[in-house]
């Protein structure tokens, strides 16, 4: 959940006269709106202001209307990525041969999984009317123009040919990098050889992995995997870094472009192109037998996820904030299954390990936003591999899902897909609840809309349980209820 406050920034470009008009409207554009599944487009909204605008206007409940906005411009079965904008700052542009300020509110990027037509509706944006002094007088509600998508199926036979994880597949334009100038051409055989590679371009890279060949001559092991989507020059543009463990068993020349391959379907040439690394490694020592694979993963039967999103700051379980709280939950759990994978996210998702959880937490910097989806995902990739057939999720969390790149939605299916049950436990009230405090040092409250339908939802999907806690008496009983 991400908490905004009301938006004092004044749009007003010049006043004159005694009754000022209002020349300003909301723009919705779709750049590149004919695509194929599993393609891009970005979708921007904007304010635009005339240069000859009188009226002084203020944006109005800014962050409330973002999020209602944004859940119309992408269908749900998609992959997104919002650039996040914080600062609405002016941009002199030019539309239709006129010019405008341009206020820009959000800019995202979409990848439909489904083929069809999508439509985003007319939408409303308030602005306030102000008066010279800056106080309120007056709101005025813009309606932007309707918006749709051609979403194509992918030709017949491509997504069989395209190397895919989950069914799903990339199209775009990619190319690879390999990022290790000081990595020696000799390498003694079963040594272990950390290597790093890019995938860059066009489009997202954020479902797929690296297609990596099983063989009794090397052991590649994928070991951790950062992405940066961002939307820039009109399009939505990937980085996806693989840091490799790669284990040599025979004594021979090892080509990894035989064992490792980036597969996607290029659009513009309409064909499947693969992209393969051109290190080789020329492999000497003692022959020795290859120990067998490791299989910890194997063994792994739940992970644990806990938001620290701003949010988990209200303080609305007596004198602890839910950040508190949902320390002392996970820990509980975590004595009881030791050695259990813990799962952070805010505006991103990274793994913490298996250690208990610290209060220091609290002051760590975290990304704006709750990227709920990804932290689903990323607990799907390490339990997929398991043998265990009572695979589950429990998910600690307070609220709406604002920052991911895969709705909770499509990440609780794709959990289903694997037998991966997800137990949610949601922390929170509504209402007026205390949030810190002002520059005075007095406690500062806010209206909380504490959310839970998309908890009920992802546990209802998966088959798992939601419990709402109502208060910290209820810790024991949970994890005695989850953890019998």
């Amino acid at each position: 959940m991400i908490l905004y406050f009301l938006s004092s920034t004044l749009i007003s470009v010049r006043v004159i006269g005694a009754t000022p008009e209002l020349h300003a409207s909301f723009s919705v554009e779709v750049l590149n709106a004919d695509i194929y599944t599993y393609e891009c487009y970005v979708v921007v909204a904007s304010l635009l202001v005339h240069p000859q605008n009188d009226a002084p206007i203020q944006f109005y409940r800014l962050g409330e209307q973002i999020q209602r906005i944004a859940e119309k411009l992408a269908p749900e079965q998609a992959w997104k990525h919002d650039n996040g904008i914080i600062d609405v700052e002016p941009i002199s542009i030019n539309k239709d041969g006129q010019a405008y300020y341009q206020y820009k509110i959000i800019e995202l990027g979409v990848c439909p999984i489904d083929s069809g037509t999508f439509t985003i509706p007319p939408l409303e944006l308030t602005v306030a009317k102000t008066n010279l002094e800056g106080e309120m007088i007056d709101s005025v509600t813009l309606l932007s123009e309707a918006r749709h998508i051609n979403v194509r199926p992918l030709p017949e036979g491509i997504a069989d040919s395209v190397y895919s994880n989950d069914t799903y597949c990339m199209v775009g334009k990619y190319r690879l990098e390999e990022n290790n100038p000081n990595l020696r051409r000799n390498q003694r055989l079963g040594d272990t050889i950390n290597y790093q590679l890019t995938i860059s371009g066009r489009g997202t890279s954020f479902p797929i992995g690296l297609y990596t060949k099983q063989s009794d001559d090397v052991e590649i092991i994928v070991k951790e995997a950062v992405l940066k989507d961002t939307v820039q020059y009109r399009a939505l543009r990937t980085k996806k870094t693989f840091h490799l463990q790669i284990i040599p068993w025979r004594k021979d020349t090892l080509r990894l472009g035989d064992y490792i391959e980036w597969s996607y379907y290029a659009s513009s040439e309409d064909r499947v192109k693969s992209i393969r690394p051109s290190q080789k490694f020329l492999i000497w020592g003692k022959e020795k037998p290859r120990p067998p694979a490791t299989t910890v993963q194997d063994s792994i039967d739940i992970v644990l996820i806990m938001d620290v999103s701003a949010s988990m700051m209200i303080q609305d379980y007596g004198l602890d904030d839910r950040l508190t709280v949902g320390i002392d939950l996970i820990n509980q759990m975590a004595v009881k299954k030791p050695e259990t994978p813990i799962i952070l996210f805010s505006g991103e998702a990274y793994i913490w390990g298996t250690q208990l959880l610290d209060y220091d937490l609290m002051n760590r910097p975290r990304p704006r936003g709750t990227a709920i989806g990804n932290a689903l995902w990323m607990a799907k990739e390490i339990l997929k591999k398991s043998t265990s057939q009572n695979k589950r999720i429990v998910l600690v969390y307070d609220g709406d899902d604002t920052k991911s790149s895969v709705s909770e939605v499509l990440a609780a299916q794709i959990c289903r897909q694997y037998n991966i049950k997800v137990d949610c436990i949601g922390l929170g009230h509504r209402g007026i609840v205390p949030f810190g405090y002002d520059l005075l040092g007095q406690v500062r409250y806010v209206d909380n809309s504490f959310q839970d339908a998309s908890l009920k939802k992802v546990a209802s999907i998966t088959g798992g349980q939601y419990i709402w806690m109502n208060d910290t008496k209820e810790i024991s009983k949970i994890v005695s209820q989850l953890f019998p």
